[in-house]
């Protein structure tokens, strides 16, 4: 046998003979049922669910096991995880659509305008509703001061005008609802552009 292939066979089985020695040397440490820490050259199954770290034989960690999550544990990672996804995504939009806090502002202040000519809508249609009602009571009451019977279609054209103006406060109010929820949305989407923006560029801007 020539030199080389017996110094290549020499190497060989040191490398075999050392990784034998270095998984003989193996070491686990553990905590039992009774809370004391055990350290042993082999983990019992019912502990290895509780986590344990693997050591060398000079006691040196080469790998820290964690312990097994329970089922809540992970639901609550899963949601967690989900979360910082969403954020990640929100945060993405955020940078696209502004450039700061100032930004967040402009489109806030034009988004309330906005609504607000809804509302001067609605209550424009709803001044001209109680004016036909208006007109309508007012012809009611004559034909009762002549002693005559409200027709039932008359009774009824003006409970249908006042479904329709009810309808109309109920729309106003929920467009102000809508206006108060919008603010604190742009509210906090401009405290979060800005830590954004701070992170990226400092406080240059």
């Amino acid at each position: 046998m020539s030199f080389s292939k017996q110094f290549f066979a020499a190497a060989t089985l040191m490398s075999l003979l050392s990784s034998v020695a270095v998984a003989g040397a193996t070491f686990y440490r553990y905590t039992d049922e009774n809370g004391t820490v055990v350290m042993d050259s082999s983990i019992p199954p019912e502990y290895v669910r509780g986590g344990y770290t693997v050591l060398d034989e000079n006691g040196v960690v080469i790998r820290v096991v964690e312990p097994a999550l329970s089922d809540e544990e992970q639901a609550l990672k899963k949601a967690s995880e989900r979360a910082a996804e969403l954020q990640a995504a929100r945060d993405k939009e955020l940078l696209r659509l502004y450039r700061n806090g100032k930004d967040v502002d402009r489109a806030m202040n034009t988004w309330m305008e906005r609504l607000d000519v809804e509302i001067s809508l609605i209550r424009n249609q709803h001044s001209v509703k109680k004016a036909d009602l208006t007109d309508l009571q007012v012809e009611a009451a004559n034909l009762e001061r002549a002693g005559k019977d409200v027709p039932a279609d008359l009774l009824d054209a003006m409970a249908a005008i006042q479904v329709e103006l009810d309808g109309y406060i109920s729309d106003i109010e929920d467009i102000e609802k809508r206006k108060e929820s919008d603010r604190g949305m742009f509210e906090r989407d401009r405290v979060r552009v800005q830590q954004l923006v701070d992170e990226k560029f400092g406080n240059r801007n």
